[in-house]
C-alpha cells in the first residue's frame, strides 16, 4: 500500500508519496521522504522522487513543460542487478546496469536520449561481456545516432553503430555492425527454438537497412570452428569459412 499526501497551491498542485515500503520484481524498496511532484497546468516538476534497494536505485528528477523546449525529465538507474527481471523471462540473466533516459517535449517534438552500460552481463551463465549503448536524437538529421558495443575478456567483439531515421517509413535502419572473434553462443537466446549447442566465432561486417520488421542485413562473415544443432532433425553442424548475407 502506498501512502501519499496532497496539497492543492495557489497555481497547481503538490503530490508527496509518505514514506513506504513497496515490493517491486519480488525486492522491498524505500522511496525517498524528500519526493516532491508539482503539477502546474501542463507543466509538471519532479524532485527526488526515488526508490532504493540495497545500493541499488531508480531515480526520476526533472520538469516536463509545454511551453520551456529546454526543460527535460531524467530517468537514472543506478546498480540494477539484472536478476531482477529473471521472475518475468525464461532465461536467466546476471550483470550490473548503471544508465540514464532523458525525455523533452512531450507535447510537441518529443525527443528521447538514453545511455547505458551492463557490465558483466551473462545469459543462463554464458558471459556475453560488457554492454554500452548510447541513443541520442539529431534534429539536423531528423535521426537518432545510436551507438552499441559489447566488450570480452578485453576485447571489443561487436560494435554496431548508425541511424534510424523514423520519418523514412520503408528504410529507417542505416546501422553498420562491425563482428570480431564474436562468440556464436551470444545468440543463442534468440533462435533457442530453432538451434542449440552453438559454438565457435565470427568475425565480420553487415550493412543493416529496412525496417525493424523486416531488417535488409548484407555483408559478409567469416566462420571459426562454428557449431550448432539442429533441433528439428537433432543434427549437430560444424563450419568453417566465409558466409554471404544478402538482402531480402
Amino acid at each position: 500500500r502506498i501512502k501519499s499526501e496532497l496539497d492543492f497551491l495557489t497555481d497547481g498542485t503538490l503530490l508527496k508519496i509518505m514514506p513506504s515500503r513497496i515490493r517491486l520484481l519480488g525486492k522491498p524498496w524505500t522511496i525517498n521522504p524528500e519526493n516532491r511532484i508539482t503539477i502546474r497546468g501542463t507543466e509538471i516538476d519532479f524532485q527526488q522522487l526515488e526508490l532504493t534497494n540495497d545500493g541499488r536505485s531508480m531515480i526520476i528528477e526533472g520538469r516536463l513543460s509545454e511551453k520551456d523546449y529546454g526543460a527535460d525529465l531524467r530517468v537514472g538507474l543506478k546498480n540494477l542487478t539484472m536478476d531482477l527481471i529473471n521472475s518475468l523471462i525464461s532465461e536467466q540473466l546476471d550483470g550490473k546496469l548503471n544508465g540514464e533516459v532523458r525525455i523533452r517535449d512531450p507535447y510537441g517534438n518529443t525527443s528521447f536520449q538514453n545511455n547505458f552500460r551492463i557490465e558483466g552481463f551473462s545469459v543462463n551463465g554464458f558471459l556475453v561481456g560488457n554492454l554500452e549503448g548510447t541513443n541520442n536524437w539529431d534534429p539536423e538529421q531528423d535521426a537518432f545516432v545510436i551507438s552499441f558495443l559489447v566488450e570480452r575478456m578485453q576485447s571489443r567483439t561487436i560494435d554496431l553503430n548508425g541511424l534510424f531515421v523514423p520519418d523514412d517509413v520503408e528504410n529507417p535502419l542505416r546501422l553498420t555492425a562491425r563482428f570480431n572473434q564474436t562468440q556464436v553462443k551470444t545468440f543463442e537466446p534468440l533462435v533457442k527454438d530453432l538451434f542449440s549447442n552453438l559454438g565457435g566465432t565470427f568475425s565480420g561486417l553487415l550493412d543493416i537497412g529496412g525496417t525493424l520488421a523486416r531488417p535488409d542485413i548484407e555483408g559478409e562473415l567469416e566462420l571459426s570452428e562454428a557449431l550448432m544443432t539442429v533441433n528439428y532433425l537433432n543434427t549437430a553442424y560444424r563450419a568453417n569459412g566465409v558466409v554471404g548475407v544478402t538482402r531480402q
